[in-house]
């Protein structure tokens, strides 16, 4: 995340986007809701939007992790660990 701080500080070019620390919380929220860890994905999802109550996909994660509670993706990260194992052998 430090990087995440340091390019926020440097001019943006016309062709080189920013991401600033709430895009990588929300970044975080989302790796966390693939690795079934829903109440850590929602938390970090929560911080972006303090930061930045206008991004739409924090708002969009939270909305889907609180919607399906942990159990599901706890489900969703089995049947993907499942699929992988028969794709590898």
């Amino acid at each position: 995340m430090r990087r995440c701080e340091e390019e926020a500080k440097a001019p943006a070019g016309p062709l080189e986007p920013r991401w600033g620390y709430d895009t990588c919380l929300t970044f975080i929220g989302r790796t966390c809701e693939q690795l079934g860890e829903g109440a850590k994905a929602a938390d970090y999802y929560r911080k972006a939007l303090a930061r930045h109550p206008a991004d739409h996909l924090a708002k969009e994660g939270l909305d889907y992790t609180f919607d399906l509670g942990p159990s599901i993706l706890t489900l969703r990260s089995t049947v993907e660990a499942v699929k992988r194992m028969s794709t590898a052998t």
